[in-house]
């Protein structure tokens, strides 16, 4: 290549300006939202800890009627069972996820920590920015409680201030010395910003106390297999040892970071999909712009193979070409990429500190690497095709030999898949509308205008006896109504929309068993009024009322489904089951029965697993339980949540409320994860209409320039323009009949995994939403199509004639 080719080629990329900035755009816009998409791939399937041989930590957490919970779920007992016995990990420590309830001069405010031991340190290879880490000695029975917090909270919390080394505070109600500052990034286990010291108690049986995982770094030679089978056997050891406390239960055992990745398989595999699917469709579409400027200088070209010059002096021109334009479009793609990941990142993707969406090293040789694919594929396939001409032919007409039919069906084929992907990218995005919509409007039981919502969560140092907890909520229940906007105040476990803790049931007539174990169900105290308050009728019995005291005979409300399982051929009112019967657990008698109310997400398969128990809040109130409360207020509720913040505060200023928010806003709150999806879908499907556009626009405009003279002849002969558009409209539309076809055929395969994963399985709903991708594709491909064949109308026969190469 000389310095001739170089100068010629760009000279030819700026003259060409209008036709090289489509070329730029499609491809930079195509090739940004492909990295973005796989950097979500990438930081799931992908990205490990930022420790030193991460791949051998392994985390264990309970498995229980077909469900393995990612963390948790273990109690103190069996975590002296395990540590005791087992021979794979080294480091081996408790971690408890806690959300504590911080007082310090300032504020008080609910942060997310974990409580653990030393070892956990030991585990995760981290220094501390300033301080110390926790200490075997911190571990011993008796020794004072110490806290590490992390780099943001040092800064949100304490002002960067060096002298937060030896401050006291008060977490959960009890004075807590900071010992350590964390380093900025620093989450482990996953997005925390509290480290306790802490150590589960040694109890000689089993009991129902602690909530924990348990985690290790595998010893020197063993395989995480080896690990695995020693663990399931020591919890089936349990089970034959305690076989009421431990049925249907056992472990789930694994690499730490690969337990995070449970239930994403679905998410991953369709980004997977629709980034190639983008990849190829700007692939595609630059591939026939860049085979329609070939074929303009194919003239030049055949000229140039004529006189002798090498194939390689004729190649590198148009070669250069593509690089440049490949070259200037990756630029800007990483530029794209990287500020959308900033932006938006947080809003996709949601998970463990190390899914942060950053473009790392790695990412940018894989960046590198598809550009350089993408120009050789761009590049190569049009300068081949403007070789493969014949010289003579060439010279005469605007028309190919048997190679150019093969290349034709080649990307006739290739435009056919464009408009399949853009097809299935329609539905995927229309099945992404109708979950987000089915979520906002979902009709989940309860009254939910004019309310302020909020968390508490009771300190159990701070309120120790269920009679102090009462207390407090009846403080805070008369503090509200000093506002006069505020008409009720109600309590319970977990509104409607939200979720709650599980607890086992058995019925006393006949065993029930689920999947080896008893049935659970998500146990909610609530006030006596909270039925009253949102609006719920009962189906029978009574509610809830002041007679229902921690003296007086334990009762429950429970939903309908849970009624049915319990008692299938009669009443439930006034019949009594057992909660938790492996650790013989209360009976409680039923004195009415809920409408079927939905808690969690309306689309979701995890939580219609459980039924439903209410329980009077004056008979059970866990310290370590979270609370809601529903504040019905007059007029728009925006107005009132400083109020019901300060009047709380009020009350007791070491109590925080937290996520203050509309009951409006707190329901919505199960729509983000559709929201991130509709996020990746949404451009995702408007580019792929572009690209199948450009690609049709392209191929057209090739066959209208190799037939440019057929043209002006059929035109001489009397052909009208109505006749000469229906012929080339006609090979395109058989382009997009394929393609539909193959859109349709892929989403029967497809689309009964991701209809599950939605519950949409409307088949109306879905035939709807693939007319309307049909639909709107079709016009897609007519416009584009029809824009070239215009254009060549719009010559006179002698023009058409004559003009053989545009």
């Amino acid at each position: 290549m000389t310095y001739f080719d170089i100068k010629y080629s760009l000279r030819r990329i700026i003259k060409d300006y209008k036709y090289s900035f489509i070329i730029i755009l499609s491809l930079s816009v195509s090739l940004a939202v492909s990295f973005f998409l796989y950097s979500q791939v990438y930081a799931i399937n992908t990205k490990q800890l930022p420790f030193a041989d991460a791949e051998k930590i392994t985390i264990i957490s309970r498995s229980e009627s077909g469900i393995s919970y990612v963390v948790g779920g273990l109690t103190d007992y069996e975590f002296h069972y395990y540590a005791d016995r087992q021979n794979s990990l080294d480091h081996f420590t408790a971690i408890e996820d806690r959300q504590f309830t911080v007082e310090t001069d300032n504020s008080t405010d609910r942060i997310f920590g974990v409580a653990t031991s030393s070892n956990m340190f030991k585990i995760a290879h981290q220094e501390p920015l300033i301080g110390r880490l926790l200490t075997p000695a911190d571990d011993e029975v008796g020794a004072a409680a110490v806290l590490l917090i992390s780099y943001d909270l040092w800064i949100r919390m304490f002002n960067k201030s060096e002298e937060v080394l030896g401050k006291t505070i008060l977490v959960d109600g009890s004075l807590v010395s900071i010992v350590g500052v964390m380093p900025e990034g620093y989450a482990f286990p996953y997005n925390h910003d509290m480290w306790l010291s802490n150590v589960p108690k040694e109890v000689s049986e089993p009991v129902e106390s602690g909530w924990s995982s348990f985690i290790g770094r595998l010893k020197v030679g063993v395989e995480p297999l080896q690990a695995e089978k020693e663990f399931l056997a020591l919890a089936g050891s349990l089970v034959q040892s305690y076989p009421e406390n431990y049925k249907g239960k056992s472990v789930s055992v694994g690499p730490y970071v690969a337990a995070f990745r449970q239930g994403t398989d679905m998410q991953t595999t369709i980004l997977t999909i629709v980034t190639i699917a983008i990849l190829m469709l700007g692939c595609l579409s630059v591939a026939n712009l860049l085979v329609v400027r070939a074929l303009e200088r194919s003239r030049e070209v055949l000229i140039k193979k004529a006189l002798g010059l090498p194939l390689l002096r004729i190649a590198s021109p148009l070669l250069l070409e593509s690089f440049v334009l490949c070259f200037i479009s990756g630029i800007i793609a990483l530029g794209l990429s990287m500020l959308i990941m900033s932006a938006y990142g947080d809003r996709v993707i949601n998970g463990p500190f190390w899914w942060s969406l950053n473009f790392s090293s790695s990412l940018f040789f894989i960046a590198v690497g598809i550009v350089l694919v993408i120009w050789l594929l761009t590049g190569l396939l049009p300068t081949l095709m403007a070789l493969k001409n014949p010289v003579q032919g060439g010279m005469n007409s605007g028309r190919k030999g048997s190679g150019a039919s093969s290349s034709s069906m080649l990307m006739n084929g290739f435009i056919s898949t464009q408009i399949m992907c853009a097809f299935v990218l329609m539905v995927f995005t229309g099945l992404c509308l109708v979950g987000l919509s089915r979520i906002m409007n979902a009709d989940y039981g309860v009254e939910s205008d004019g309310f302020v919502t909020a968390d508490i969560k009771l300190s159990e140092t701070t309120f120790p006896a269920i009679e102090d907890r009462i207390e407090y909520y009846e403080k805070l229940e008369d503090k509200l109504h000093s506002d006069p906007r505020v008409k009720d105040v109600a309590y319970t476990g977990g509104l409607p929309g939200s979720f709650s803790y599980a607890r086992s049931y058995a019925s006393l007539d006949r065993e029930i068993i689920v999947d080896g174990a008893y049935p659970r169900a998500l146990e909610f105290p609530s006030s006596y009024n909270f039925f009253e308050v949102l609006g719920v009728d009962l189906i029978e019995g009574r509610v809830f009322d002041e007679s229902d005291t921690v003296d007086s005979e334990l009762v429950a409300i429970i939903n309908q489904e849970m009624a049915k399982t319990l008692w299938p051929d009669s009443s439930a009112i006034g019949k009594r089951f057992q909660l938790d019967p492996t650790a013989e657990g209360p009976l409680l008698t039923v004195v009415g029965v809920a409408p079927p109310l939905i808690y969690g997400s309306p689309i979701s398969f995890f939580e219609s697993n459980f039924g439903i128990i209410y329980r009077p809040m004056t008979q059970v109130l866990p310290a370590w339980a979270k609370m809601h409360i529903a504040v019905k207020v007059g007029g728009n509720p925006l107005d009132s949540m400083t109020s019901v913040k300060q009047l709380a505060h009020e009350v007791d200023s070491r109590v925080a409320l937290v996520d203050v928010l509309t009951y409006e806003e707190r329901l919505s709150r199960n729509g983000l994860q559709f929201e991130g999806m509709l996020f990746n879908f949404v451009p995702a499907s408007v580019l792929a209409l572009i690209m199948s556009a450009l690609g049709i626009y392209g191929i057209t405009s090739r066959v209208v320039l190799q037939r440019k003279s057929d043209i002006g002849i059929m035109k001489s002969l009397g052909a009208t323009d109505g006749w000469i558009t229906w012929k080339f409209m006609g090979a395109t539309f058989k382009q997009f009949l394929i393609g539909a076809i193959l859109g349709i055929a892929v989403m029967f395969w497809i689309l009964p995994r991701v209809a599950q994963q939605v519950q949409i399985t409307d088949h109306i709903i879905v035939t709807y939403l693939c007319v309307i991708a049909l639909l709107i594709t079709a016009l897609v491909v007519f416009v584009a199509s029809l824009i070239p064949v215009n254009k060549i109308n719009k010559l006179t026969p002698i023009k058409a004639i004559a003009d053989k190469d545009g």
